[in-house]
């Protein structure tokens, strides 16, 4: 709190002045008495001043209490401005401060994430073609061990490659030896094989492989041996790999 000072002089009759001071803020001067009061005054008998002059100086000094009670309530009303002005500076600095860390925190996040990413696709390039591999392998075993349990299976596996092929007047059906042996013997007996004009020929040919077959009709070729079906799943698997 500034320091205050109260300046009152007086001289036997009048008061001369009543200003007070306060350091860094000047205060208006009390209003001096006019020149009637002061005739009033002294044309007083002598015994009526001592209490008038006591009575002037007691309001004097009430209305300099006053006003400086007012400038007291103004530099608390400035002081707490000020601190409030000083709290709301810091709390936006800090606010900033805070939205600049999260920025930076989620910049991070998303690096990392991005980073995620192309090592999963990098992990998924790099495995592809050791799925397909292990795939093919996988195919080839279980074809080959249900030809061992069931022969029988190579005469599904062309019937459906007839199928598919839609086939229309003469054809050759090569299989493998091995197969052809085992379905030789049904081969009137599936409806399958038959066709209305009966011209669909059964064909051995060790260039084929088992568990397979190839079908020559009106020049073109279909392809169901193995490997075909097999080529066919790794294009799947590549289709696959481009499209992530």
């Amino acid at each position: 709190m500034a320091k205050i000072l109260k300046i009152v002089d007086f001289d036997a009759h009048n008061i001369v002045s009543v200003k007070p001071t306060l350091m860094g803020l000047d205060l208006p001067e009390t209003v001096e008495p006019d020149d009637s009061e002061a005739d009033i005054i002294e044309n007083q008998p002598e015994e009526k001043d001592g209490a008038e002059a006591s009575t002037l100086m007691a309001e004097a000094q009430a209305h300099v209490e006053a006003m400086l009670n007012q400038a007291e309530v103004k530099i608390e009303n400035w002081k707490e401005a000020a601190q409030k002005e000083g709290w709301e500076a810091g709390y936006i600095q800090a606010q900033q401060a805070a939205e600049a860390e999260l920025a930076e925190t989620l910049a991070t996040a998303r690096n990392l994430a991005q980073s995620a990413t192309e090592a999963k696709a990098q992990l998924l390039s790099n495995s592809r073609a050791e799925i397909e591999r292990l795939a093919v392998a996988i195919a080839r075993k279980i074809i080959g061990k249900e030809l061992t349990v069931n022969p029988k299976a190579i005469s599904d596996i062309v019937v459906q490659a007839i199928e598919s092929a839609d086939i229309h007047g003469a054809c050759s059906i090569k299989v493998n030896p091995e197969d052809y042996e085992i379905l030789e013997p049904m081969w009137d007996a599936i409806p399958s094989f038959q066709s209305p004009d009966n011209t669909w020929q059964l064909v051995p040919d060790k260039r084929v492989s088992r568990g397979g077959c190839l079908i020559e009709v009106n020049g073109g070729i279909v392809n169901a041996q193995i490997e075909s079906q097999l080529a066919e799943v790794v294009n799947a698997f590549e289709a696959i790999g481009e499209s992530q």
